[in-house]
Parts: C-alpha cells; structure tokens; sequence
C-alpha cells in the first residue's frame, strides 16, 4: 500500500525541517476544514469581542494621560466634616487660583476652568440665521492652554484679553462653513447670576482649537478669557461667600510631593476655619484640602459636582473579566477540537515515528499548526471586530478605531498574547500525539481513538461554566435594569413631554400660567405645568435654618419649584396635609412641601409632626410654613436612596415646561407644540426631551452592561455551540462502529440520541453546580451598591440549565441524524 504522505515527511536535506513541518501543517489543516473552520471561527469571535472590550479597557485607563506632565497635574478638592454631615468637593473658590500664584510661586502652573455661573448647559450662540444652545462652553485662565494639551489647528490662542474666546474645528464648521472665523464675531448668551444682566455680547474669534479628545474628564467647545469674567465681575475673585462651580488646577515640581504642598496650605486651611466659624458660629470637625491626580478624575475622584459625569471603575472590571471569559471560552473550543482533531492522526503519528521522527518532532509539527491556525484566527478576529466597532461605538458612545493596536506596547502585548495562544492550543494536542506507540500501526489499528478523554471533558465542563455563567449574569443585569425602569419611581413618565427654556426665562417666569395655556389650547395637550426641573435633571437647592434658630448652621436640601398644577400632571401623592392651592398668594409666598427623606433629616419622626413648622430658605430670604409632605419619589435614579427634597413655589427658577400628551396622533401634536412654541417663544432654538428618555439616562452603565453581556454572551454561546458540533461529530466517529452495531440490533434514533447526549447533560449539571453559586456571589457584589434592587432567583438558574441541556440535546440530535443516515453496513465492511 502507498502512503502519500510518507513522502512529504521523508527527511530531505534540501528542505529544512521547519518548511517542511509548516507544509504538512498547512495540507492537514486544508484536509480537516470543517474542524479548521470551527476552530478559527470560535477562536476569532472570541478574540474579536475580547479586543472590543480591551479596545474600550484602554481608552476608559488612558483619560487625561496625555497632557504635559498628567503626573505632576492636580485638581484641588477639599474634604470637610460639619454637624450636618461630611462633603468632598471638587468646587474651589474663586480667590484661591491668585493667592496660589501669590502665595506659591513654585508652583510650575495655576490655572482654573469656570462654567458659566447659570446656563452653563445652554449657552445661546448666534451668528446670522445660526442659533444653538451649547453645553460645552468654559471661562479658562490663559495658563490653562499650557497645563492641558489643547492643540491650536490655526489662529492664536490669545485668551489675555476681555471678549476674546477660542472654539474648536467643529464649531468654526457649525457657524463659520467654509469662511476663515479667525477675527470674527460670534454672539453669546452669558449668565452671571443676579450679579449682572443676561445679555448677548460679541465676542471675537481668535484661534481654532482641535475637538477635545474623547478621553478627556472635560470636553469643550468654546474657551472664553477669563478676562471677561473679571469685566463683567470685578469683585468675584475677592468675595468669601462663593457658591458658584470653580474648578482650581496646579501642575507641582518634580521635588515637590502632594502631601508637603498640602502642609503649606495651612494658611489657607485656617482661613475656611476662621470664615466658617464666623459664618455659623459652630467649630468645624474637620477640613482639608485634597488634591486628586488628574488622570484619577474619570475614575476615582472622591469628589461631588464634577465637571461632567464620571465613569464607574467597578464596570471596568467587570467589562475586563468579560473579555477574559470571552477568549478562554474560545481558546477552550481550540484546545478541545484540537486535541479531538489529534486523536485521529494515530496513524500518521504512529507511521512517522516508525520512520525515525521523534517526540519533539511530533510535538514541533503539532505547534506549527496551532501557530498557523492562531495567526489566521487573529487576521480574521480583527476583521470582525472593525465591522462590529460602529455598533459598539453607539452603544457605549465611545470613538474606538483599532488603529489604538498599533501602538508599539499594544503590538508587543498582542504578539504576546498570539504565542501564549498557540503554545496554550497546541501543547495538549501534542502531549497527545507524541505518546503515541508505533506498535499500533504495525498491529493495523488504525481507527480514531478516544485520547485525553479526561482531559477533553474538563474543556468542555468549562465551556459550560463559563457559558452558563454568562448567560446567569446577563440575566442579572437585565432584572435589575428591569427592575429600576419599570418599578414604582413615585411618578407618571409616560407621554410626558419636557420643554427647557434656556433663554428668555422673563418669558416664562412674568406669566407662566398664560404661556401653559397657549399650549393647553392645542389638541393633544393633555395638561401641563412649570418647574425648575424635572426628575432626572434636577441641580439646586437652599440652605434651610428653622425659624427661631437664627444661630444654627443651615442645612442644605435639593429643591424643586414648582406650581400649582405640578403634583397633579406628575401624580405624586401627598401623605400628610395638603398640596398647593391653584393662584393661592398664600401658598406662593408662605408655604413649603416636603419629602419623606426629609423628614429625618429636620429632626421630625411623623409627617403631622412637620406640619407647621416655619423654615427660613437663603435664596430668597423668606420663612415660608410646612404645609404637606409628598410621598418620595425617585429623581436621582433607583441606584441610590431617595434623598431630602423641598418643594417650592419660586417663579424665579421656573425654567422647564412639561406637557402631557395625548399619544394617538403624536406627529401632528408635536407639530403643534412647535408652533406653538415659535409664537410664545420666537427666535429661540425648539429643543425637547421626553421624561422616559430622562429617566432612563440615569441607567446607562446599566444599559450598556446589559446589552454587551447579550452580545458577548450570543457570541460565547454561538462558540460553545460550534465547538459542541465539532466534538460531537468526532466522538460520533470515535463511536462509529459502536453505533452502527447497536442500529443493527435493533436500536432507534430516539435511543442513540440519549446514548451520546448523556454524558454532555451529566457536564452540565456539574457545571451548573460550579457556575450558580459564583453568579450568586457576584451577583450580590455587585447588586450591594443598589439602594433598590432584585433578588437572585434559583427558579431562572434551572429554566436556564433546562435551556442548555435542549442545546445540547439538538446539537447531538443533528449529528447523530446525520450518522444513522449513513448505511451501517458500510461502516462493519471498512472495519
């Protein structure tokens, strides 16, 4: 008989050994394609999603690192314990940016970042026809531009003088088109509180920055001098009472440590002392100043008020273990196809060392080919995940492009990671070949055989573990992100429409009761009403004494002001005395609501004991009484408890506008609402939310874990799934003369089916007994920092192993379809 491939292996000497093992390797893999193609399919997809997440690891790490020297570059805080409770804020006053210039000239730089002190999410920004409100808009000192990496595209970045402003290239596109802005006009909208008017001031171009990267704690679209502030406020830098967000910046020299700068700060340490005890006449527990690294912000800054939503470190974690599970799920189908694909080469095995190959000739050859099926799984990998990047991208609202891996550290962690994968994949396989006995050969034993057996059960039990774990935790995450959006958050969302009114407020606050009836005459308004804000977007509050304690440091509370109707279109219901009268003087001039959260926290056991009671508010001035108290409603998310809430009748603040709308026809009544709209408020932008897209907002790391847990879990499953079809049909043809035997004696498909699908089951249910107490322990981890939240369920952890086990059943049914289809008398005559 002719052996082809004794041929190829013979040991010619014009052909070294490493060509001729990569040929042999390369035609086995080309004769095995449908376990080539399973193993780089499940291998890829599970790479493709690890560099996903990896991709997203990095970025979410990488914040602020490139600015000039990011290691010596802080943001100050302070951290403070009074007798109503203990605060980290990031907000500085505005006096400590040039006492610490004075005071420190060591210090390498200074610099402060300043939102506008009232619309700092809605500044108005004309130019002709071209009008829209901007959330992205900074008083900077010049230094700034030093300390952070602001790279300037073309103009000047002259931030020295009053009504001077820099904006990036995606502004200067947005006004300008084409046309050079450099030494233009563009028109802002700038409130400063009730220290100056609001009005539209021209301000000039000097300079077109870049688009803030994304990996930044705060982005920017238009820079405004400092010098402006102080034009408009020549005091706000000397004031002590300042209540407005500054955020104070300094860079340290090298031979300077956080801790030393902290001790100098004394001084000013003992100044906050001095003015808070004279302020309240009380002795502070404790204060001091903080200084958190600016690459901590994202992540870890301690502090309150920060200049936008910081991310969550836990979901890095939990996103990184993702990735991991994701690529050992297809490193584990490699290995267990693998070393199924090896225990049918018996034979060549057993040929080639009769011909003098040795162990680690075996053992070398077996590499090679992991090595070319890793390489090809990795090409294919990142394939998939650029065409899977976009959609990642909208999900989780990141700027990821994989040109990240080209980095050189990237490059060399990959390579890494390749030959880890290779060596991982082909050592079993190998160990497998190399012990086979020449012996064999000569006897004619020739069939597949069962090898590493053992070993491959271990494989698959933890593909299950890993699969099933996946699965238990997506589930998990979806409840609970169930759970907060649909439970009882205390208010109506539905149909509720939100108009922000960020410019012309006099507007609305001179007569709101004639602007909401322009609205109610239209059809498809249901009612409406006027506040400050809305739950989900709430941001102020007063210094509340009571009345007769005029010694007593006040306490703060969140604040809501509303009108007469509020309660009623929101239905939130009162739980103690009563709500607001419609057009009582009374009530608008003497009369407070409270929370239930708030009760504690002014000293009241019972509602009718808050009844009342006289409360002195710092806005305004005034003492207004107690009236009612308000069952708690959630408007800061289920995540947390629901904390003290004041409402109050203050036209003043009145800057949001809700309708309740009828949903049948919904194009034609937002039609009409802009209309409205244009004659009640003309030349201003119409912008709008619904409250339901508010709410939901306050879950999205919960809404993006959910849907990448499906994802990745689909994807997992899909390769468990794959590698399933691959081992069943090798331990089918492990099996075939077993099988063949059994259908002659009579047996059915019904009964092979139970014969092969067995032993998977029985993995299964071990997996199962390993994977529900982890997702139980992580689940609960994970689920302490909810203040409302599910329970884990045993109920869902057996409907899912039932799921798995119908898997499992239909991927052998198929194959052993597929195997009765086959005449057994052929198989009996081959053997």
């Amino acid at each position: 008989m002719k052996i082809a491939f004794l041929d190829t292996w013979a040991f010619n000497e014009r052909m070294p050994v490493f060509r001729t093992s990569l040929l042999i390797a390369w035609r086995r893999l080309v004769k095995h394609r449908q376990y080539t193609l399973l193993n780089i399919a499940g291998l890829a997809l599970g790479l493709a999603c690890s560099t996903i997440i990896i991709l997203y690891v990095y970025q979410e790490l990488s914040y602020d690192t490139f600015h000039p020297a990011a290691d010596r570059t802080f943001r100050m805080g302070s951290h403070s314990i009074k007798w109503i409770g203990e605060h980290y804020y990031s907000r500085t006053p505005a006096w400590m940016a040039p006492q610490l210039k004075e005071k420190y000239p060591q210090l390498e730089n200074v610099a402060r970042i300043i939102p506008p002190f009232e619309n700092a999410d809605h500044v108005l920004v004309e130019r002709g026809d071209n009008r829209f409100f901007e959330k992205r808009v900074y008083f900077v000192d010049p230094e700034l531009l030093d300390m952070f990496h602001i790279p300037l595209a073309h103009g000047q970045a002259n931030l020295q003088d009053p009504w001077k402003i820099l904006i990036t290239q995606s502004m200067a596109e947005k006004y300008f088109g084409d046309a050079d802005p450099i030494g233009k006009p563009l028109v802002l909208e700038l409130d400063y509180d009730y220290w100056a008017p609001v009005e539209k001031r021209e301000f000039t171009v000097e300079g077109v920055l870049e688009d803030s990267p994304k990996n930044s704690h705060w982005h920017y679209d238009i820079l405004v001098s400092m010098a402006t502030m102080r034009s408009v406020l020549p005091t706000f830098e000397s004031t002590l009472d300042d209540y407005h967000f500054k955020y104070t910046y300094i860079t340290l020299p090298s031979d300077l440590t956080t801790s030393d700068f902290i001790k100098q700060l004394e001084p000013f340490r003992q100044k906050e002392l001095d003015k808070y005890t004279q302020r309240s006449g009380r002795e502070m527990e404790l204060f001091e100043y903080i200084l958190t690294p600016v690459t901590d912000l994202h992540l870890h800054s301690p502090c309150q008020y920060e200049l936008e939503p910081v991310g969550d470190a836990r979901y890095l974690y939990i996103y990184g273990g993702i990735a991991l599970l994701t690529l050992l799920i297809g490193c584990l189908n490699y290995i267990t196809l693998s070393a199924a694909l090896a225990a049918m080469r018996v034979k060549e095995v057993g040929f080639r060392k009769i011909i003098g190959a040795r162990k680690i000739h075996i053992v070398f050859a077996q590499l090679i080919e992991a090595f070319i099926l890793t390489l090809v799984a990795f090409a294919v990998a990142f394939i998939i995940a650029e065409l899977m990047l976009p959609s990642f991208n909208r999900l989780a609202d990141t700027q990821l492009e994989l040109t990240i891996l080209l980095q050189p550290g990237t490059l060399l962690a990959l390579g890494f990671l390749l030959i880890l994968t290779a060596i991982g994949s082909g050592t079993l396989p190998a160990m497998i070949l190399s012990e086979t006995r020449p012996l064999a050969v000569l006897q004619g034993r020739f069939a597949p055989t069962n090898r590493g057996a053992t070993v491959q059960k271990a494989l698959v039990f933890g593909q299950f573990v890993i699969s099933l774990f996946l699965v238990l935790s997506t589930i998990t995450v979806y409840r609970q992100l169930e759970h907060m959006r649909s439970g009882a958050i205390g208010f109506d969302s539905e149909h509720k429409l939100i108009l922000p009114i960020k410019t012309n407020l006099e507007t609305l606050r001179r007569n709101p009761e004639a602007i909401k009836q322009a609205f109610l005459e239209k059809p498809g308004i249901q009612a409406a009403t006027v506040s400050s804000g809305v739950p989900g977007q709430l941001n102020g509050g007063y210094y509340l004494r009571k009345s007769g304690e005029d010694e007593a440091e006040p306490h703060w509370h969140n604040v809501l002001t509303v009108d007469y109707d509020f309660l009623d279109v929101m239905d939130i219901s009162m739980i103690a005395g009563r709500a607001f009268r419609k057009n009582s003087e009374h009530d608008r001039e003497h009369a407070f609501l409270l929370n239930e959260a708030a009760l504690a926290e002014l000293g009241f056991s019972t509602p009718e004991e808050a009844l009342g009671q006289q409360f002195w508010a710092h806005y305004h001035g005034k003492t207004k009484e107690i009236i009612g108290v308000v069952r708690d409603f959630h408007y800061e998310g289920m995540q947390h408890q629901v904390e003290p809430m004041l409402l109050d009748i203050e036209s003043s603040l009145y800057s949001t506008i809700t309708l309740s709308l009828d949903n049948h026809d919904l194009v034609n009544t937002m039609q009409t609402v802009k209309e409205t709209w244009d004659e009640v408020f003309p030349d201003v932008p119409f912008e709008y939310q619904f409250l339901n897209d508010i709410v939901d907002k306050q879950y999205r790391y919960e809404l993006q874990a959910s849907k990448l847990l499906a994802t990745v879990t689909g994807l997992g499953l899909l390769v468990s799934c794959l590698g399933l079809f691959g081992l069943t049909a090798f331990v089918l043809q492990c099996r075939q003369r077993e099988i063949s035997i059994r259908r002659v004696m009579g047996a059915n498909l019904t009964q092979i089916i139970q014969l092969l699908s067995g032993r998977f089951i029985l993995l299964i249910i071990l997996a199962s007994c390993v994977a529900v107490p982890l997702v139980w322990w992580v689940s609960e981890r994970w689920l302490s920092h909810y203040a409302y939240r599910v329970d884990t369920s045993w109920p869902i952890s057996l409907e899912i192993l039932s799921v798995f086990i119908l898997i499992v059943v239909g991927v052998v049914s198929l194959q052993a379809y597929r195997t009765t289809q086959q005449n057994p008398a052929d198989t009996l005559r081959q053997e």
